[in-house]
């Protein structure tokens, strides 16, 4: 009996020894990662700290996720980035225990928000509940990135809906986007009615929202809610609402009330919402129709194509030297070729095409519209400090300055320059900085944070050369974190192919359109 409970006690140990061994050796990596990390971790160079934060990404220990904790207190926002990112892949036991303790009862509200963003990466089944709670906070920020964070658990979405329903009537108008961004992502049709009952509320932002909720939930009722938003709504909401009803329907008509009205009364008691199938042939259908119907009724000259109802607009042009050069075309494709010369004329030359096609639609705005101009190369300058009215005035202003750009010249008529470097390079994160109204990374905590435009048309040749963010996916990345809150509908427009990676999904993720001039 003694022989036999040794052998098994032997056994077990043997199952052990491997584990221990890989224990053992997944802490020695740590502890020699940590090592390289501490050698440049207080270096006054904040690129050598951030290389310093990525050098610990291929680490999972505990360890790390303590020194990526403490990174967070950096005071360069781009280290501060770095470690939030490795935070995201920090999944070992242990570490993910700790992260959820300081995320629960921690008190730096900065840390619990970081490490709330890094859990819609790593989602680790432990915070769910931890986010039900905090969804009842009084730290209005923080119910924010809860509620986005249940938005990541599909599979507890009966639980999430009832943590996620209070939310949707919060009073703090980020509050109920987050709310309404996570009933989308789940789709659960507790959260149907309440949603959709947001597609007029106070904030904008809110309303676009909901009526992309819409589309999710494909509810019936859904299609009178929207008709209604197409009664009271003007400029960007019109737009969405057009959308959203197409999008539910198939049925090909323009974005106006009357139209909707009539269609409605004729179909609503045979109507069901199409299959998915169905809504492919529609979408077609409709683009179709839209395009005819738009050439004879839209409400302002096309920007290199790109139609809007917006009357709230910002145009971010890229004036960095490359802008100089000519639009490459291939001369064998004969009808591309016939299309160019037809919207642009006899020009190539970039900057002579993105200043005449502006000075095009500035000119045919109405007098309802709100619009500015941003410029950049390496430095950003705004044309005005905010929207203003397209009054004749304003727009004969604007015009007089579009046609004094030139690459490399930021023309100054009294409005301040917010970032510095070489002439001519590309600060494209400094212009959307001025787009969104970002002057600090605190902007983005207050709940007030809110853009003044709704739409946005960014017109650039390469990607970013200068500025805070030049790497293309973490640009992107960064874009589409700030425009959770601000709900800008941003068309890009690209000279040639070499940022379309980075231009085109801009648009895609915001619910705008990608426009490529040339080859």
């Amino acid at each position: 009996m003694l022989a036999r409970s040794l052998a098994v006690t032997l056994a077990a140990l043997a199952l052990m020894l491997p584990a221990r061994a890989q224990f053992d050796a997944q802490r020695q990596k740590a502890e020699d990662a940590l090592a390289e990390y501490e050698r440049f971790s207080t270096n006054r160079n904040p690129h050598v700290r951030q290389a310093a934060v990525e050098g610990l990404y291929s680490v999972d220990h505990y360890l790390v996720t303590e020194a990526l904790l403490a990174a967070l207190d950096d005071a360069d926002p781009s280290v501060r980035k770095a470690a939030e990112v490795g935070l995201e892949g920090q999944r070992s036991q242990e570490g993910v225990n700790r992260l959820v303790k300081r995320v629960w009862l921690g008190t730096k509200k900065s840390e619990r928000l970081a490490i709330l963003r890094a859990f819609r990466k790593s989602t680790p089944h432990s915070v769910f509940t931890v986010a039900q709670d905090l969804c009842g906070k009084p730290d209005w920020d923080l119910r924010a990135a809860a509620a986005e964070l249940l938005g990541y658990f599909p599979d507890e979405q009966e639980k999430a809906a009832g943590s996620l329903l209070p939310l949707l009537s919060d009073k703090e108008a980020i509050v109920r986007l987050a709310a309404v961004d996570a009933a989308t992502m789940l789709g659960n049709p507790r959260l149907n009615e309440a949603a959709l009952g947001l597609m007029k509320d106070s904030d904008w932002r809110v309303g676009a929202a909901a009526m992309k909720a819409a589309m999710k939930f494909r509810q019936k009722s859904a299609i009178p809610a929207l008709i209604d938003v197409l009664k009271q709504a003007n400029g960007r909401l019109v737009e969405d609402a057009g959308k959203a009803l197409v999008d539910l329907t198939g049925a090909p008509l323009p974005a106006e009330a009357d139209a909707w009205d009539e269609w409605w009364a004729r179909n609503k008691d045979t109507f069901k919402v199409p299959t998915l199938e169905e809504i492919a042939a529609g979408k077609k259908k409709a683009e179709a129709s839209m395009r005819g119907y738009a050439k004879a009724k839209h409400e302002y000259p096309p920007y290199h194509g790109i139609e809007t109802k917006s009357r709230r607009m910002l145009f971010v042009v890229d004036i960095s030297s490359s802008m100089a050069e000519k639009v490459t075309l291939d001369e064998r494709k004969t009808k591309e070729m016939e299309e160019f010369k037809k919207r642009y004329g006899d020009s190539r030359v970039k900057i002579d095409i993105a200043r005449e096609e502006l000075i095009n639609m500035v000119a045919g705005l109405q007098p309802y519209a709100k619009f500015n101009i941003i410029t950049f190369n390496s430095e950003v300058q705004r044309w005005e400090k905010s929207l203003v009215s397209a009054t004749l005035d304003n727009k004969n202003r604007a015009i007089k300055f579009l046609a004094r750009l030139r690459p490399e010249s930021l023309v100054a008529v009294g409005n301040s320059r917010v970032a510095g470097g070489t002439p001519g390079q590309t600060n494209t994160f400094g212009a959307l900085e001025a787009a969104f109204d970002i002057t600090s990374d605190k902007d983005l905590e207050k709940p007030s944070f809110k853009t003044e435009a709704d739409t946005l048309f960014l017109l650039s040749d390469g990607n970013p050369t200068v500025g805070k963010i030049v790497e293309p996916q973490a640009f992107l990345d960064w874009v589409q974190m700030v425009n959770k809150k601000a709900k800008l509908v941003i068309h890009t427009i690209s000279f040639g192919n070499a940022n379309s990676a980075l231009m085109e999904p801009i648009a895609r993720a915001s619910g705008g359109q990608f426009v490529r001039v040339g080859e």
